[in-house]
């Protein structure tokens, strides 16, 4: 098949209950890959181009560490705080897309009214890396994941920005970059600027136990189909 060419003729892979989420996943998975790239550029550039060191700094998976770099730049102002944000959402977003891609998917099998899930609502489970692991449960909502999606976009766009001017003032001598422009997260709606919350990323005590059961009973559903 020629690349870009439809791929139409291919069969699903997944359950059907699943096949809505597809596009949504698939559009979350690149925006999120590319947004890792521009972070790395991020990083190098703030170490003096050094691209070994910024992928020691990632691997670690130190937050702070990033943040301490990104406040070392001297910026002031909207920028520090665009950029500070920027990274410290980007920590947050990246756990509710990790849960995504790691976690289990199932159907839920149970209506719960308090909780606003309904019967075929989809359900993730998981457990955290924590030294004693936790078991937690979410909700999914397309919507929520084309948000999360649309974040990495506009998070890749403000690193990239960033990047840039590290460059240019490394280069010119420039005692600082300009504000807004491609970088600026000012253009972004409200329901997908950093800290935007969805259901998936925080869900309440109620949500969390309704979603367990429906797992249990979903599992127990299986394991009957499995004996018969």
């Amino acid at each position: 098949m020629p690349q870009g060419a439809p791929d139409d003729d291919q069969p699903h892979l997944v359950d059907e209950h699943l096949r809505p989420f597809v596009r949504a996943l698939g559009n979350l998975v690149i925006t999120f890959a590319l947004c890792e790239a521009r972070l790395l550029e991020l990083v190098s550039e703030m170490l003096g181009g050094d691209e070994l060191k910024a992928v020691t700094v990632l691997k670690a998976q130190d937050k702070d560490q990033v943040l301490s770099l990104v406040r070392s730049l001297g910026l002031s102002g909207y920028d520090l705080e665009e950029l500070v944000a920027g990274v410290d959402m980007f920590w947050t977003d990246k756990a509710a897309r990790n849960r995504l891609v790691h976690d289990e998917w199932y159907p839920s099998l149970l209506e719960d009214e308090d909780a606003g899930i309904e019967i075929g609502d989809i359900g993730i489970r998981g457990l955290t890396r924590a030294k004693v692991p936790k078991e937690v449960f979410g909700i999914v909502d397309i919507t929520e994941v084309w948000q999360l999606a649309l974040r990495f976009h506009n998070y890749d766009h403000l690193f990239s920005h960033r990047s840039y001017v590290i460059r240019r003032q490394r280069r010119d001598g420039l005692a600082a970059g300009p504000a807004g422009g491609r970088g600026s997260l000012a253009h972004i709606p409200d329901r997908a600027r950093p800290g935007a919350t969805h259901r998936h990323r925080k869900p309440d005590a109620v949500r969390q136990a309704s979603a367990r059961r429906n797992f249990l009973v979903r599992g127990a559903a299986h394991e009957g189909r499995a004996s018969s």
